[in-house]
């Protein structure tokens, strides 16, 4: 059986859904550094008689897929090979944990949808893509715009923060001071997700 291969869309989806941690660790995970894990291993697939009984022993149902996002996790390298192709015991704990997992599977649907968008709807990676297929562009220079371009959007995210702060706080708006940190605390989190996904793409494709 072949195995199951990952889009750059999925993994970034599942990577945004669980807040760039480890799933067993919980610690952060780089996206260069993410594996997707089955929780109920993939070689079941090829033994239906044992994952009818593995889905009977955690009530799931037919609507249940090994290879979605109801039993995909993100994790480290490492501790994806310690789990391996384990069966846990269908305790409550692991009931509970596999349920989480399918309450984020719309979610992470949700996001893999909106990376889509982004990607064919981008005119600045689809210009920069079409530059590169031709000749006319290096892989470096490619990079390099991304990461100029990312670093002028944060410094003007600073700039802008910085100027609005200032003014709430001179009209002593405690509530307007807070909104303002949230908003940019925001619009520098899309700014990074922006530049990981267009890395990610460059990865993807050269």
């Amino acid at each position: 059986m072949r195995k199951f291969r990952f889009t750059l869309e999925q993994k970034f989806a599942l990577w945004l859904t669980y807040n760039k941690k480890c799933f067993y660790c919980s610690e952060p995970i780089k996206f260069n550094e993410l594996t997707i894990d089955h929780i109920l291993p993939e070689f079941l697939l090829k033994d239906s008689e044992k994952l009818n009984s593995v889905k009977e022993e955690y009530g799931l149902d037919d609507s249940f897929l090994i290879n979605d996002y109801c039993n995909w996790v993100p994790s480290h390298n490492h501790c994806n090979r310690e789990k391996g192709a384990t069966i846990y015991e269908a305790s409550p704990a692991m009931i509970k944990a596999l349920a989480s997992v399918g309450k984020k599977a719309q979610t992470a649907r949700a996001e893999e949808e909106k990376i889509t968008r982004s990607l064919k709807n981008g005119e600045l990676l689809g210009k920069l893509g079409i530059a590169y297929q031709k000749g006319t562009l290096r892989k470096e220079e490619w990079i390099a715009k991304i990461e100029h371009d990312y670093h002028q959007e944060m410094q003007q995210i600073k700039l802008d923060s910085e100027y609005y702060k200032v003014e709430a706080a001179r009209k002593n708006d405690a509530i307007a001071f807070l909104r303002i940190e949230r908003e940019y605390a925001w619009k520098r989190k899309h700014a990074e997700e922006k530049r990981e996904l267009a890395l990610a793409y460059i990865k993807s494709i050269v």
